[in-house]
């Protein structure tokens, strides 16, 4: 991942990656195509979803989401947005 910021000016939006047993996931619809690039190794197609495997990759690619213009929240207890 490279952490140069991108040419496209992406507005600040919360971006919730969940807890789910031992992964974290997110979905998301990324118009600009180089971040969807530099994520491409997580994104599992079946899902339509990013998963990452372990803290160290959910906090490289919340550091890297963050310096992209977006907020990346971990949510540990998914209860509260009707999941289980």
């Amino acid at each position: 991942m490279s952490g140069k910021p991108s040419n496209v000016s992406v507005k600040s939006e919360k971006l919730d990656i969940f807890k789910k047993g031992g992964l974290w996931c997110f979905k998301y619809f990324f118009d600009d195509r180089g971040i969807f690039n530099e994520l491409a190794d997580y994104y599992n197609r079946d899902g339509y979803r990013f998963k990452l495997k372990t803290l160290e990759e959910r906090d490289k690619v919340m550091k890297y989401l963050a310096e992209k213009g977006f907020e990346p929240v971990p949510v540990i207890d998914a209860c509260e947005y009707g999941q289980s």
